[in-house]
């Protein structure tokens, strides 16, 4: 606000000296050397007010904008490293858990895998236990079968060639096994 007034009020005493001289000396009065003095006079009133202003008003405010800038800028990069270093020692944190875990998950895994081999082991040994002992009674059964159709073996010839006498001659007939025994040759 005093900046306006005080150009104003200098810009109004400027322009009336002018238009007084300029009618007066019916010419240009910047051109004509009587007028040097006055024209160097306000140059150097001006110039002077200027740097005044500028120096003690404007160049103060720029310099407290800059370094509340600066102080900012300051603030905000404390402020980014300290954030830079909570989240390093948090993906550190974070790193040595995620190791941790994995760790924790190989052993679960490898204690889950042993359990479960023996589990396995001991359940193949059953198995195969189970088909031992059915194969020992399938070994047993066929030698009581082989040895019951050894001795039985007239009987079942006899039965045998009955039905396919029956089959192929559509006639029922009774054999013995005296019969059999003289077509086999073996004589009781």
């Amino acid at each position: 606000m005093n900046h306006k007034i005080i150009s104003w009020f200098f810009s109004i005493l400027l322009l009336q000296g002018n238009f007084v001289v300029a009618e007066e000396s019916g010419g240009m009065p910047q051109l004509n050397p009587e007028y040097y003095s006055s024209q160097i006079f306000w140059l150097v009133f001006f110039f002077s007010i200027l740097f005044l202003l500028s120096h003690f008003f404007f160049l103060p405010r720029i310099a407290s904008i800059r370094s509340k800038r600066e102080e900012l800028i300051d603030d905000c990069i404390s402020e980014s490293k300290r954030i830079n270093n909570e989240i390093e020692t948090i993906v550190a944190k974070m790193e040595n858990d995620l190791e941790r875990a994995k760790e924790e998950f190989d052993i679960a895994i490898k204690k889950a895998y042993d359990q479960n081999k023996e589990i396995y082991e001991e359940k193949i040994k059953l198995i195969n236990e189970g088909f031992e002992n059915k194969k020992v009674k399938l070994s047993k059964n066929f030698l009581d079968s082989k040895n019951d159709i050894t001795k039985n073996i007239q009987k079942y010839s006899i039965s045998l060639s009955d039905q396919i006498y029956q089959i192929i001659m559509k006639e029922k007939i009774k054999g013995n096994v005296n019969d059999f025994n003289k077509i086999v040759g073996e004589d009781s």
